[in-house]
């Protein structure tokens, strides 16, 4: 009886785990769908500052990669130290941080937060800076 217990919460853990990191990914693209007239603006400046796109989505890829970074640190950080206080003081068990999962977090954070920024990269690098500065948005 304990094990289908507890079988039944790894189930429920897992997928309450696969909810968050869904909905931290749609939280991703919806920064970056409501971030874009901003990337725009950014390229059309540097555009005219006599960058190049390659330049632009270096500075770009840059921004994404600290940005996914921070985010794994973050997560890793306050989850932790969730985790540590519900196994010390709610399970009256041991706390053991896991490198290896730490790790591959802040990766995923990350690779994530990459894919993403670089995806709705494409629109700013295609704009005319000339149209975008004249309009004075």
């Amino acid at each position: 009886r304990v094990s289908e217990n507890l079988e039944t919460l790894a189930i429920i853990t897992r997928w309450s785990s696969s909810i968050t990191i869904l909905t931290g990914i749609i939280v991703l693209i919806g920064v970056a769908i409501n971030t874009e007239k901003y990337r725009i603006y950014e390229a059309s400046i540097l555009k005219t500052l006599g960058a190049t796109n390659t330049v632009i989505l270096q500075s770009f890829t840059l921004r994404s990669a600290i940005i996914g970074i921070g985010a794994g640190f973050f997560a890793i950080i306050f989850g932790g130290i969730a985790s540590w206080g519900i196994v010390e003081f709610v399970m009256n068990g041991t706390f053991r941080f896991d490198l290896l999962s730490s790790i591959i977090i802040i990766l995923m954070g990350l690779t994530i937060n990459l894919i993403i920024g670089l995806l709705f990269s494409r629109k700013p690098l295609r704009m005319e800076a000339a149209s975008i500065l004249r309009k004075g948005d």
